[in-house]
This record gives C-alpha cells, sequence and structure tokens, in this order.
C-alpha cells in the first residue's frame, strides 16, 4: 500500500457528546420512582452539579442496581467531568440495558474516537449505523475511524457515502481521495482531491497528495504544479528583514 500525505484534521463532536436536559415531563415520570436518591440525584443533574450528581446516583444504583435505569445519565456526569474510564463504564452498561437505542453506541464510538482509539470507534458506529442508517454524520465517522487505521478499503466504502450527504465538505472529500491515493486507485484520487481543492483551496495537504497522484499516473506536467501550489496557501509572514513566504 503506497504512503501519501495524510491530512490533519479536527472532529468535533461538540452537538453529539453535549450533555442531554431532562424536561420537567421527565422529572415528573422520575418522582414517581421508589428511591428519593434518583430524583435528587437527577435534578442535581439537571443543576449542573454533576459530581454530586454522580455520587447520588451511584448510591441509588448500589441499593437498586436492576430497578434504575441511570446509566445513561451517569455517564453523562462523568462526561462532564472528564472522566473517560467511568464515562465509558456507563455507556456500556447502558448500552447492555439499551441495546437497541443507537444514540447511545454513536456516543460511545464518539468518544473511543477522541481517544484514538479508532477501532472501537468503528465497531460502535457501525453498530448505530445498523440500527439507524438514516444518521448520515456516522457515515463521516466510521470513514474517519477507518481510515485512522490505515483500512482503506473500508474507508472509501463510508467516506464515498459521506460525500454524498455533504457535498461542500472538503476535509471528507480529502481523506477520501487520500484513501484511494493508499489503495492505488489514482484516478479517483485525482477525482477527489480536485474536488476538495475546488471547494477549498487553501489546503496544502491536499495539492501535495494530488502531485502525488499524477505522478503515478506520469501526468508530471501537472504533477509539478501540486508540487508548487501548497507555497499560495500560506500568507506571508513577517521577517527580520521585512515580508517572506
Amino acid at each position: 500500500m503506497r504512503g501519501y500525505y495524510p491530512v490533519l484534521f479536527l472532529v468535533v463532536f461538540v452537538v453529539g457528546l453535549s450533555l442531554p436536559p431532562f424536561s420537567s415531563s421527565d422529572l415528573r415520570a422520575d418522582r414517581a420512582a421508589p428511591a428519593g436518591r434518583k430524583e435528587m440525584g437527577l435534578e442535581l443533574y439537571v443543576k449542573g452539579e454533576f459530581e454530586r450528581a454522580a455520587e447520588t446516583l451511584e448510591q441509588a444504583l448500589a441499593e437498586d442496581p436492576d430497578g434504575f435505569n441511570l446509566y445513561e445519565t451517569l455517564a453523562y456526569c462523568y462526561r462532564a467531568q472528564k472522566n473517560t474510564t467511568k464515562t465509558l463504564h456507563y455507556l456500556h452498561m447502558a448500552v447492555e440495558k439499551n441495546p437497541d437505542k443507537a444514540g447511545l453506541k454513536k456516543t460511545l464510538g464518539q468518544i473511543y474516537f477522541l481517544n484514538e482509539e479508532y477501532d472501537n470507534a468503528a465497531v460502535y458506529f457501525e453498530q448505530a449505523l445498523a440500527q439507524d442508517p438514516n444518521q448520515s454524520d456516522l457515515y463521516a465517522m466510521a470513514g474517519y475511524s477507518y481510515a485512522n487505521l490505515d483500512q482503506h478499503d473500508r474507508a472509501v466504502t463510508y467516506l464515498a457515502k459521506a460525500v454524498e450527504v455533504n457535498p461542500g465538505d472538503a476535509p471528507l472529500h480529502t481523506t477520501l481521495g487520500n484513501s484511494y491515493l493508499a489503495l492505488e486507485d489514482d484516478s479517483n484520487a485525482v477525482k477527489y482531491l480536485e474536488r476538495s481543492i475546488s471547494i477549498d483551496p487553501q489546503q496544502p495537504e491536499a495539492f501535495l497528495s494530488l502531485a502525488t497522484a499524477y505522478m503515478a499516473l506520469r501526468d508530471f506536467d501537472t504533477a509539478r504544479t501540486g508540487w508548487t501550489a501548497p507555497r499560495k496557501c500560506f500568507p506571508p509572514r513577517a521577517t527580520r528583514t521585512g515580508w517572506s513566504r
């Protein structure tokens, strides 16, 4: 598998990992539960007192581990405290209790992705997609995961679907082009890298990957343009003697 110029992407899952609010109807329903600790813990969660909420809800679970399905709430409490170990523990418990809830598997995948555990991330993104194929952002997440694992044959399957849904997303096109480049499918690499550059010309890595693809196709004149173009992507910087590149 040929080496290629990777593009560094910051994949932000802020929306997916935001703390889900409880409505007043949720709290009214929870007040009907026999254990007061559950009600107290949920109210602390709503107030944003996540450390106290987690402590209280864990006590409620200890008293009746089968009667309260609070694992997801505990996971978000620990997520807010940046305790990844306990977040993953309770999310796994939540998935076990709610195996049909695709959103939980998506959240698990996102946390694994942010921890750079791309193999685990891919597993849960695929499971979430199997349950809810309409979550179009999951195609990109699964594709990025497999690209980071250098499993480019699987990456292109998901990334190709992702660019259909997001035709104006330059990083997606670049990643797809780079995966095709790694698979030595140079024609498709050129196709998606050129499309990416047309969306956002300020991508030096995309130009370098495109040049590599053209060299493989023995189009050296076009490749030469790709090697020199990245310099135009950067603004001039100040030096002691004036402006330079």
